[in-house]
């Protein structure tokens, strides 16, 4: 697999995880020593423990079913950035369903055994916050 292909497969992997609920899943794609989540509209997230926060906290808000879209990335030997898009809509127990969609970026760092792991990440929502 070549390493264009192995950060696809990173993508693909955080859809699964979300939309499957596994936070656990999800930590397993970042790398173990200070990870960082930058959500939208929230302080960053740094290391496993708060990203887990974040992510429980996306799932505390409903059924989620994410679609992310690898538009590309620049690799340079062990590191790699890469970027997309992303919709993402939210089923409460109750009330409507909520859409959204955006953007994202992600910086990965190639593992000892060749696999690809998040180093940082961030997206945000190109639909206006509410006034």
């Amino acid at each position: 697999m070549s390493d264009l292909e192995a950060l696809q497969a990173l993508v693909v992997g955080w859809d699964d995880a979300m939309n499957s609920g596994d936070v656990e899943a999800s930590l397993a794609l970042y790398v173990d020593d200070n990870p960082m989540a930058m959500p939208p509209n929230s302080p960053t997230a740094v290391g496993k423990a708060a990203i887990a926060e974040v992510i429980a906290g996306l799932h505390a808000g409903g059924k989620l079913t994410v679609q992310d879209v690898f538009s590309n990335a620049h690799i340079s030997g062990d590191l790699a950035m890469m970027y997309g898009t992303f919709t993402l809509r939210v089923e409460p127990e109750e009330g409507p369903a909520v859409d959204d969609s955006g953007k994202w970026s992600c910086a990965c760092e190639r593992q000892p055994d060749g696999s690809w792991k998040t180093l940082y990440n961030i997206w945000n929502s190109d639909i206006p916050l509410p006034e």
